[in-house]
């Protein structure tokens, strides 16, 4: 448990100023594009990337496990052979994608945009998928030799570079500057990234062309393939999601949407801190079906409790928050916060529950609850938002990954036995309950709020054990990553 804190303590203060400038960003952008403009470059954003997706092949999923294990055994020699066949790879499978895609641009900006408007600089946008997947490749390594605090770095540069890009691009060119600098921001990361490995890694770890190896390639798609399908069926839900918003609502629309995913996106900061920890972590213990369900027990528990507060700060201040990080035009951001966290929520609960599936290569359950998922979620937010609109769809997507956690709780105890505790549904339970009262209460006063989410959460420590308040007590003393250099 202590390591899980740890990490979540110094990835957790850095992404905190990721969201600090973040908010800055997002402010600016919604005041100089406004809804349009934000339905725009959220439309580009799924674009690009599902075409990252497509040209990942699950090689980066693949160079974090195997670099693992040899790093693990001091093997430089066959990491270096891993990162240059996963870089080469990369190179040649995502200059290829670029040039099929150029050849059905028009139709997908028709998709995306209902004009071709933005035809042109929408190849600038094409042209940082190469950049965004290379760079992922070297965070990966820096992942395998677990380097937190470089991987904390590596969170905030980019964060800094998107804001000294994107705002004088926007300033000068509006929304089309704002695509154009998804690849000034794509190529400025991809250095900062190299420039790190060269500073860090380079005596150890070499990209070479005589390093590039078939059989390593094979045998890393083949383990990752599986889990990429998994991530582009994903990402292709998402691009028909927001053509259907685009459809229905035109941009405007997908702008309120984009802006209310935004704000929940700040819980989804989470996820970095689950996978660094819990994938090695499952990946030495799995074998053993008992440790495997007790770790899975402890990490959710953890996790319901910081998810909690979090959940509730937000729909308490949410007037607040939308006026301060986008502006009055988005208020309608309000009647859909709530099932978009609650999205957010579910995609992280069972990004903790599914884990050990894939890493026992039960494949055919991971891909096959995945694609019942993404079925269930496309056809209920279509009906949904042609019935009730924007609102409604944002229930179907609720209701569709509330179903999902349920598919992956069946799912694990059926592989590996796995059963939460009843202290955790408890936490679960209060959790939801509380989302619920708190914007059920938004029509009352501030005050009365206040009393009585206080009143709940008071309710909420006695269900946690004291004695886990007093170990997270300890954990925060020893690793508060500001008592350190990070």
């Amino acid at each position: 448990m202590n390591k899980i804190f740890r990490t979540t303590l110094i990835m957790g203060s850095s992404q905190i100023c990721v969201i600090a400038i973040q908010i800055v960003r997002a402010k600016i952008v919604a005041l100089i594009i406004g809804p349009a403009g934000v339905g725009v470059l959220g439309n580009t954003f799924v674009f690009l990337s599902l075409i990252e997706n497509l040209c990942f092949l699950g090689i980066h999923i693949a160079l974090l496990r195997y670099a693992s294990e040899e790093i693990s055994e001091k093997k430089y020699k066959e990491t270096s052979q891993l990162l240059s066949t996963a870089f080469f790879i990369h190179i040649l499978i995502s200059s290829l994608g670029i040039v099929v895609v150029l050849l059905f641009l028009q139709k997908i900006n028709i998709s995306i945009y209902q004009n071709l408007n933005f035809l042109f600089v929408s190849i600038f946008a094409l042209l940082a998928a190469p950049f965004v997947i290379l760079y992922s490749d070297l965070a990966n390594i820096f992942n395998a030799f677990n380097e937190i605090k470089i991987l904390g770095k590596l969170n905030v540069f980019p964060a800094v570079i998107g804001l000294t890009s994107v705002v004088p691009l926007i300033i000068i060119f509006g929304v089309k500057g704002a695509i154009i600098s998804i690849f000034v921001e794509s190529v400025l990361m991809f250095l900062v990234g190299f420039r790190f490995y060269k500073h860090y890694l380079a005596g150890k770890i070499k990209i070479k062309k005589r390093f590039f190896s078939k059989k390593l390639a094979l045998k890393m798609f083949k383990y990752g393939g599986v889990n990429q399908l998994a991530i582009i069926i994903n990402t292709l839900a998402a691009y028909f999601l927001r053509v259907f918003v685009t459809s229905k609502l035109s941009l405007s629309g997908v702008g309120v949407f984009n802006a209310a995913a935004g704000i929940g996106s700040y819980l989804l900061t989470l996820q970095s801190p689950i996978g660094i920890y819990l994938y090695p972590k499952i990946s030495s213990i799995y074998k053993d079906k008992q440790e495997t369900g007790v770790e899975i027990n402890n990490i959710l528990r953890f996790f319901l409790i910081i998810l909690t507060p979090l959940i509730i700060g937000i729909l308490i201040f949410s007037d607040i928050l939308i006026r301060v990080l986008l502006s009055r035009e988005f208020l309608a951001v309000k009647t859909i916060l709530l099932w978009i966290l609650l999205v957010n929520f579910f995609q992280i609960l069972q990004s903790i529950i599914n884990t050990p599936l894939f890493i026992m290569e039960k494949f055919k359950i991971y891909l096959g609850v995945n694609t019942i998922f993404n079925l269930t979620l496309i056809s209920l937010s279509y009906i949904f938002l042609y019935k009730f609109d924007l609102v409604g769809m944002t229930i179907a997507m609720s209701i569709a990954y509330g179903l999902s956690f349920i598919f992956w709780l069946i799912a694990s105890a059926m592989v590996f036995r796995f059963r939460v505790k009843k202290e955790n549904y408890l936490l679960l339970c209060t959790a939801l309950a509380l989302a619920f009262l708190t914007n059920w209460s938004k029509k009352l006063s501030l005050l009365i709020q206040l009393l009585v989410i206080s009143i709940t959460l008071l309710w909420l420590l006695v269900v946690v054990k004291k004695t886990e308040w007093i170990a997270l007590n300890n954990y925060l003393k020893k690793y508060w990553p500001f008592q350190q250099k990070i």
